[in-house]
């Protein structure tokens, strides 16, 4: 069976959570023996190498993108991006050709917003091909929330688009996989013809070797916090809540180490409230880094951060950070879809800066790593996460 896997974002060298999760899903059923085509109508940046091997419609230089990206704030550009590929008549044949050129049996959507396009094509109105929505959050809540916390940010339109749209998908594609059973009921209460629940997942990578083996600026004597995550608003909005509080009280040997692009966007942050002065030295910004080097940070981390305070889906890093076998400090919006794990050692709760502060320095503090059965996180690779989507798709091809 043909599956094309059509994503916002690009997959075979992936990032942050969402590529991670497409990129685990198309390697799941390729394992499978399906055969998988991906395409991905996205922006190519710097920040986000593209595999020459990845089909790829590039966006970005499209005067029609440019144009509604500079009328909507930044929490709606994946809305911005269906409108170019709709307005753009170079775009969407290229759209439409990579589509037919497929001529898969399914197509998996990643996050909802090609559906208009796919939709639009003639070679969907010819073959009514079955259709996925691989959801990782419910869109319309998780973009409501986003707005509620940005100030002076008005686009009830905007929002009444996604989840018409969204709503629209749900109630026609033949499956929704969702990361959590919430997000589940959310689905089936649109109307949804079946959903399969998939929760995110993480790989669990061999990091004995690496321990007292420390990227600069940090030494062996450093004791760290170690927060990896995206340019994600509520990654952001998560530093900004429950560890900007915490970095003045730090001890002379203790860091907070950010990797990832969240970690220029806060300390750009922290600058414009004149706050860079304060916390010198005790926050260390990694950016992106290779794989070896964020293994080492993991390696070494004194305690991971989950500083979560909204969100929809479950959180790929919460995975990561429970596999991992450091201890964790964590909101428990964090560990949404994670409920089975919420009382393993090692792991503190906390729900408002006050506790999450009193949790980080206790951690920073302590001698004792937890001891923890990496059996007990088996459930969590993705070879079991994404089982059921697998089970699916060979349940779609005995039908045919």
């Amino acid at each position: 069976m043909r599956i094309l896997q059509i994503s916002t974002h690009t997959t075979i060298r992936p990032r942050h959570g969402g590529q991670l999760r497409s990129h685990h899903i198309g390697r799941m059923l390729a394992s499978a023996g399906f055969e998988i085509k991906r395409l991905a109508v996205a922006c190519r940046s710097v920040e986000d190498p593209v595999d020459p091997d990845e089909p790829l419609i590039d966006i970005s230089r499209s005067p029609i993108y440019q144009q509604h990206v500079g009328g909507a704030p930044f929490e709606f550009h994946d809305l911005c991006g269906l409108r170019a590929v709709l307005e753009d008549h170079s775009l969407f044949s290229r759209f439409e050709s990579a589509v037919s050129g497929t001529d898969p049996d399914v197509v998996m959507l990643e996050h909802p917003w090609m559906w208009p396009a796919l939709i639009r094509t003639s070679w969907f109105a010819r073959t009514r091909a079955r259709v996925i929505y691989n959801s990782q959050n419910v869109e319309t809540h998780l973009k409501r929330r986003m707005l509620a916390t940005a100030p002076g940010v008005e686009n009830s339109a905007l929002l009444h688009d996604v989840e018409r749209l969204e709503r629209d998908l749900v109630r026609s594609c033949t499956a929704t996989t969702a990361c959590t059973p919430s997000d589940g009921d959310v689905f089936a209460g649109w109307g949804a013809r079946r959903v399969v629940i998939a929760g995110n997942g993480a790989t669990s990578p061999m990091r004995e070797h690496l321990i007292g083996s420390v990227p600069a600026p940090l030494t062996r004597h450093h004791r760290y916090a170690l927060f990896v995550g995206s340019s994600h608003l509520p990654n952001l909005a998560g530093l900004q809540q429950f560890i900007a509080p915490a970095l003045p009280m730090l001890r002379p040997l203790h860091r907070i180490v950010l990797a990832g692009l969240v970690g220029p966007h806060f300390a750009s942050w922290l600058g414009e409230r004149h706050l860079s002065r304060l916390v010198k030295d005790r926050l260390v910004v990694m950016g992106q880094v290779g794989e070896t080097c964020l293994d080492s940070l993991i390696a070494n981390a004194s305690v991971i951060l989950l500083p979560i305070p909204y969100g929809g889906g479950s959180n790929v890093k919460t995975a990561e950070a429970l596999l991992s076998g450091r201890p964790i400090v964590a909101t428990p919006e964090a560990m949404r879809g994670f409920d089975e794990f919420r009382d393993v050692p090692g792991l503190a709760l906390a729900d408002d800066a006050g506790r999450f502060q009193g949790a980080l320095m206790a951690a920073l503090e302590s001698d004792e790593a937890p001891c923890r059965d990496r059996g007990l996180f088996s459930s969590l690779l993705w070879q079991n996460t994404l089982a059921p989507i697998v089970d699916l798709l060979r349940e779609m091809e005995s039908e045919t």
